[in-house]
Parts: C-alpha cells; sequence; structure tokens
C-alpha cells in the first residue's frame, strides 16, 4: 500500500495556525534618550499596566522575586543602591524614575529593593539562588537563608530560565540572516510585561528592545538596523557564594550585565566591535551570546565569567553548516537527558530541508516545537540586525496537563 505524504504548504499552515492562535498582543511603546533619566521608562510601565493593570504585571513580577532576593543580608539593597548611584548616575536616576511611577500606580517599591535587580543575573548565579529560585517557580519559596553553601550538586531544573536562539542563513544570499529567540523565565506575569521598545535619539530610531526585563533599565534583547541583534541565555557555567558575587560587584573593572548590551547598541558598535567588546569584557557571570550582524554574519559566544575563558562560533557564508542552535548548554557537549531543546530543535530544522530551514517560518517551526516551546516559554521574537523591526509574539502558557 502506497504511502501518502501531506503537502509541506499543508503541514506548515496547519503548524502556524495552531501556534498564532495562543499568541497575545505585545504594546509598541517609544523611550526617548533625550528625556531625562527619571521619565524615560514611564511610557513602558505606563503601557503595561494598561493593558494588565499593575497587579497582574510589574507587581507581581516583583512580588515573585523579592522574596528570592530575601535571602540576602538585610543591608544588600542599600549597599547596591550606593554602589550604582557612584559608579551609574544616570542609570540610578532611570531606577529612581521606575520607583516613582510603579509606586505612584500601587506598587509601592523603594530603590533598595530594586537595585538588586540591576545586578540580578549576577546575584541568580549565587548559590543558593539556585535553590530558592526553583522553590519559588514551583510555588514553595522557603526563605531559607544558606549563603554559603557549596555549588549545588544537580543541575537546574528543565524549562526554567530555559532560552533558545536560532540562526539561520537563507539560500537566496540577497536576504539577510534570520535571528529567532524564545525567551523562557518564571513568573507567567512576566508575558504582561513584554513590550517592543522603540528607543530614540535625537527623534530618529535607534534600536530596538524586545523583552520584559526592562524593568532592570537594560534587557536581553533588541536589535538594531545596520548593527547587531542580540540575546542573552542564561549560562550555569558557574556559580558564586554571595561573597565572592559582591566582592564583583564593588570592583570598578567589573561589568553587570544590565549595562552590556545597552553599551552596544547605544554605542552604535558593529558586528565585530560588538564581538570583540563582549569577548573582552570584565563580567560577572558566565552568560551566552546569541547574535546576528550585517552581511549574513552570526556568531554564538559562550562568555566565562572574569574574561577568563571565551568559545567563539561564527555562522557565515565561508562555511559548510546553515544555521546554528544555542540552549542553555555549551554546544561542544551533548545535551543533558533531561533538557534536549538544543537536539529537537537541530532535528527539526535539518527535517525541514535547506530551502525551508532558511526561512521565517522554518525558524519559528522549530522555536515552537515542544519542547523547543515549553510551559514557560514567555515569547517568540525574530530579529536581525538588517531588519527594520523586530517581530514579538507572547505565547501564552503552554498547559501540559489540560
Amino acid at each position: 500500500m502506497a504511502r501518502t505524504t501531506m503537502p509541506w504548504f499543508i503541514i506548515a499552515a496547519f503548524m502556524l495556525t495552531a501556534a498564532v492562535s495562543a499568541l497575545q498582543f505585545v504594546p509598541e511603546v517609544t523611550m526617548s534618550l533625550d528625556d531625562a533619566p527619571e521619565h524615560r521608562w514611564i511610557p513602558a510601565i505606563d503601557a503595561v499596566v494598561h493593558a494588565h493593570g499593575i497587579n497582574n504585571s510589574i507587581c507581581a513580577v516583583l512580588n515573585f522575586y523579592i522574596p528570592v532576593l530575601g535571602i540576602l543580608p538585610a543591608d544588600t539593597g542599600s549597599i547596591l543602591a550606593a554602589t550604582i548611584k557612584a559608579r551609574y548616575p544616570t542609570r540610578y536616576a532611570e531606577l529612581q524614575g521606575i520607583c516613582d511611577r510603579v509606586t505612584k500606580l500601587g506598587c509601592p517599591v523603594q530603590i533598595d529593593t530594586l537595585a538588586p535587580f540591576f545586578y540580578f543575573y549576577e546575584l541568580m548565579h549565587i548559590n543558593a539562588f539556585q535553590e530558592a529560585y526553583h522553590q519559588a517557580a514551583a510555588g514553595t519559596a522557603s526563605g531559607h537563608r544558606h549563603l554559603h553553601r557549596q555549588r549545588p550538586t544537580a543541575a537546574a531544573s528543565s524549562w526554567r530560565r530555559s532560552c533558545t536562539g536560532i540562526l539561520s542563513l537563507p539560500v537566496d544570499r540577497s536576504q539577510p540572516i534570520i535571528h529567532g529567540r524564545n525567551m523562557d523565565e518564571s513568573p507567567h506575569q512576566g508575558r504582561n510585561m513584554t513590550l517592543r521598545i522603540n528607543v530614540t535619539k535625537g527623534g530618529k530610531l535607534l534600536y530596538q528592545i524586545a523583552d520584559w526585563t526592562w524593568i532592570t533599565t537594560g534587557f536581553f534583547t533588541s536589535q538594531r538596523f545596520g548593527g547587531v541583534s542580540l540575546e542573552q541565555n542564561w549560562r550555569e557555567a558557574d556559580s558564586f557564594t554571595y561573597q565572592e558575587v559582591m566582592a564583583n560587584i564593588a570592583n570598578p573593572k567589573s561589568n553587570p550585565f544590565v549595562t552590556m548590551y545597552r553599551a552596544i547598541q547605544e554605542g552604535e558598535m558593529d558586528f565585530d566591535a560588538a564581538v570583540s567588546f563582549l569577548t573582552d569584557a570584565n563580567n560577572m557571570a558566565p552568560f551566552y551570546v546569541i547574535m546576528s550582524g550585517t552581511k549574513r554574519r552570526g556568531a554564538i559566544l559562550s562568555i566565562d565569567a572574569n574574561a577568563s575563558l571565551t568559545h567563539r562560533e561564527f555562522l557565515h557564508d565561508g562555511m559548510n553548516v546553515t544555521f546554528k542552535v544555542q540552549t542553555n548548554y555549551d554546544r561542544w557537549l551533548p545535551d543533558p537527558a533531561d533538557d534536549d531543546r538544543r537536539t529537537v530543535a537541530e532535528n527539526t530544522l535539518s527535517m525541514m530541508g535547506r530551502p525551508r530551514s532558511g526561512t521565517e517560518l522554518g525558524v519559528w517551526m522549530a522555536l515552537s516545537t515542544f519542547p523547543v516551546h515549553n510551559p514557560t516559554t514567555m515569547f517568540t521574537a525574530l530579529l536581525g540586525a538588517e531588519r527594520p523591526v523586530a517581530e514579538v509574539y507572547v505565547r501564552q502558557a503552554m498547559d501540559l496537563h489540560p
């Protein structure tokens, strides 16, 4: 009996329809760098509150993380606030403006409470934070204060802080490289904070943010037309004691991650300059960078803390591969048994064949395949240095047990 094969366009239409049905609108706002720092993020705050209310967005996210941050010594917030004020006065003014606006809208927050979010990525690499975070994500935060434990013996649980980035080259060499991104994180209400923010200077568009982490005055996802697109993924390479992290923060030569992508985009660095900046910077915690530039170039950087080691992989037309996938594990190692997102995405793109894997639809389908798209996937974005507008779609929370 002959086997019939469903036409490709029918499969694609079915999968796309299923994916689109689970999308939510992402508000678009403008932030002007010409505004006073304390006023810059007001449009973002107001857009989120208008769409979802303060208690189902910003306040819910703060209330999720504040108990996790509660394992810190009581004076940590004031120490960090003083450090930001002395070293990054403009960013301190931005944080103060966020505090004032959020408080006015009914979610009281002080600068000492918000200051740890500026160093949030670094603080989350404190070994005890991993346990507290996963307990909070599971709804069982205990508020313990074991800040001096040794490194945890088990890796972080799957689907919590588990992002995916894809770089793919179209067959047509006149078309730019495609950069696709899934942001996976808790809590659920982070979806309601996701925005597309047009950052302007002198009345002109400078770059775009596609993210919910702007509450830190930074971001993990952005693009600049004619420049670079940038994505950051969590890396579990190292964890630290509280004392080690605070010593790094006190070191004036160390760079908190929240400053790095803004330095690239607002400094209008090109692809090569951005790669050099990221690999040479004295950062405080390990992370992955997935990025694209003009001339069909892409890169995946695996960066250790304190610029101790950087593994660089590039993607361009001179190579014998046409796509690369990065999740939260070093690409030279196999996927862990309990989290095969990279393998699934690679197999999906390979299954499509060369013409289809190098399309936005192909990248979207790989990012929409379980478990690449999983219960904590907040949004999917399509980016690129030669893309005029970033596409950002909030994904409704996936229920594995309807």
